[in-house]
């Protein structure tokens, strides 16, 4: 009989066996519950671009690192995770488990890019070296297309401080490939910036892997040409130079705390919105230009700042004060300042958009030549120069500045003339002579300043932006911007490059680009023709829809390569230098790629293959 009442107790309440496979089960659900916590919080600090650990981690410091610190959050609400993490010897908090649990959703986002390489097809690659805490990192960056929309990603930063030589370089990025299962996927494209190393045709980079990958056309970074032609040009006119000199001065003298204080007080009590001053960077690209503007929307502030700067003689810094104010209120300098101003507008428009992830080379080189177009207009425009000229008077007015025509252009020392025997012909080029300003004192000032500034800056800008962006050096710009536009003819250049590498048939092709000419119309946008070749899934224009996924996948300039930098100097803080090379990778990848999501189960699943002291399956 008792056996028969254990018999039935035992169908309710389940046999030994049962109750023991349904502990096990609740015992595995919760350590995979609590793995999945440490994964969370590996990917929060991860794309946070936040360190892991303190300085102390023992169990007297008062901080033992966000890692351990946002363990100890989680243990105030969650009894579970309390239980596991502070009553279990072995909690998995290791740094030997954070860099296995980094290096897991490292590799989980790297191989969704790879998946979506490998089904495009073709992809782009962009390098740039940048120098942190004494050593020499490259950042290695792909462009591709996933469903026809562009895509740039960052895989990863190479340590190359050992060796920066050409071949050193290109071992390297071969390596990084191989090691990133890309190696075997054609690249149609390469960028990097103009330095020898990378852009020599004969012993260059991109000429190394042209030889295993003969179809990557080498791009000079554009963003990179555009800011050379604003420093070529600086460099040809030595005005430019004094005035940018004098904004240099200016970012220095107020970035003082107390000066920089009296200066924003100044700024509320005239009303003004606040905008800082910016430093002038070479490789900044846009700093000049919002420099330029900082200074003008601020000028008032910055005579009021330095006059009482001046009035309190405090220290020795009253003579650079002084300076800097005879600097500013110069009549050359307001006039360089609008001039350029108006033109660095001009010029940030393209600026911007080249280091856009939705650019191609086909519409930077329409852009270009619009703005080339724009200067010439503005250059040959009376009105446009009259505009300008209101501007400047309105300003010199109300700064008390005379925009007279400077009486030391009459020099002291004798002029040296023109020979006699030149009188009697017309001079196509200058001579040793100098300029005789007697005459030009005659002409009104609006007059010598159209010509001794805003001529000048104009003339040089475009013909340094024509000379930089040639027509030669646009070549593959001009057919792809061609193709773009559905004219087969002219883009015979692209589409004979790479016809062999994907099967193109030239007939085919130029079917198909009529029938789309056709259907979408002489003006098409880019956005039209990829919505029609989505709409027909590739298959209706199969080579127009590859030669088309070239065209947007050519990269344009190396500005995603910056963008990683700027992650790089906020991750390796100096704080964080002795963190090893695979893991301060790893952490840049987590933190740039941050749009492509980690699936905390799928992570779990791969941290459970290796062999672990907690049981999960």
């Amino acid at each position: 009989m008792s056996r028969w009442l254990e018999y039935k107790n035992s169908l309710k309440q389940g046999s030994i066996i049962f109750k023991l496979s349904t502990a096990n089960k609740e015992h595995i659900d919760k350590n995979r519950q609590y793995i999945k916590c440490l994964i969370d919080i590996v990917i929060f600090l991860g794309r946070q671009g936040l360190p892991f650990r303190g300085h102390r981690e023992n169990e007297d410091a008062l901080n033992k690192g966000n890692f351990k610190e946002l363990c100890m959050l989680f243990s105030k609400h969650h009894i579970e995770f309390e239980k596991k993490y502070i009553f279990n010897s072995t909690n998995h908090t290791s740094w030997a488990i954070q860099n296995d649990l980094i290096n897991i959703c490292t590799s989980y986002v790297r191989d969704n890019i790879v998946s979506e390489v490998k089904k495009c097809g073709m992809f782009s690659i962009s390098c740039d070296e940048s120098r942190s805490h004494k050593e020499e990192q490259m950042s290695i960056c792909i462009r591709y297309t996933n469903n026809l929309e562009v895509k740039e990603r960052f895989l990863g930063f190479v340590d190359v401080s050992y060796r920066q030589n050409a071949d050193a370089l290109y071992s390297f990025i071969i390596d990084f490939l191989r090691f990133c299962n890309l190696s075997d996927i054609p690249i149609v494209g390469q960028s990097f910036d103009g330095a020898n190393v990378m852009s020599g045709q004969k012993g260059g980079v991109q000429t190394k892997l042209k030889q295993i990958y003969p179809y990557a056309i080498y791009i000079h970074c554009m963003a990179h040409k555009l800011n050379l032609v604003i420093v070529d040009t600086c460099k040809y006119l030595k005005y430019l130079r004094k005035l940018f000199n004098g904004l240099e001065a200016i970012y220095v003298h107020f970035s003082y705390p107390s000066k920089n204080k009296k200066f924003n007080e100044i700024q509320n009590l005239l009303g003004l919105k606040k905008k800082s001053l910016v430093q002038l960077s070479e490789t900044r690209w846009a700093c000049r230009f919002k420099s330029c503007s900082s200074v003008i929307q601020n000028y008032g502030v910055l005579i009021q700042s330095l006059k009482e700067e001046i009035d309190a003689q405090k220290n020795k810094d009253v003579a650079e004060a002084i300076g800097i104010i005879s600097t500013i209120k110069s009549v050359d300098f307001v006039i360089y300042l609008f001039i350029l101003k108006e033109v660095l507008q001009i010029i940030h428009i393209l600026s911007n958009h080249l280091q856009s992830k939705s650019a191609t080379l086909g519409n930077s080189k329409s852009l270009i030549t619009g703005v080339i177009t724009t200067l010439q207009e503005h250059r040959d425009s009376e009105q446009h120069y009259n505009t300008l000229w209101n501007e400047m008077l309105e300003f010199s007015t109300k700064h008390d500045i005379s925009l007279e025509i400077p009486l030391q252009s009459v020099s002291k020392k004798r002029l040296r003339k023109e020979p006699s025997q030149l009188k009697d012909f017309v001079c196509l080029s200058t001579t040793s002579a100098s300029d005789d300003h007697t005459a030009d004192i005659v002409e009104t000032k609006k007059k010598y300043w159209k010509k001794k500034a805003y001529y000048n800056v104009l003339d040089t800008m475009i013909n340094i932006l024509k000379t930089r962006f040639s027509e030669e050096s646009l070549q593959v710009a001009s057919s792809v911007d061609n193709l773009l536009k559905l004219k087969f003819e002219s883009s015979s250049f692209l589409i004979d490059h790479y016809k062999d590498l994907f099967g193109i048939c030239n007939q085919s092709l130029m079917s198909e680009m009529s029938v789309l000419k056709n259907i979408l119309g002489e003006n098409s946008s880019l956005e039209e023709i990829k919505q029609h070749l989505i709409l027909y899934d590739g298959k209706v224009f199969p080579n127009f829809c590859k030669m088309f996924q070239v065209a947007v996948t050519l990269p344009v300039s190396t500005a995603i390569c910056e963008r990683s930098f700027s992650t790089m100097r906020r991750i390796k803080t100096w704080l964080r230098t002795c963190m090893n090379q695979d893991r301060f990778s790893n952490l840049s990848i987590m933190n740039i790629e941050k749009d492509i999501p980690i699936n905390n189960e799928d992570i779990l699943n791969i941290f459970d293959k290796t062999e672990r002291r907690i049981q999960l399956h």
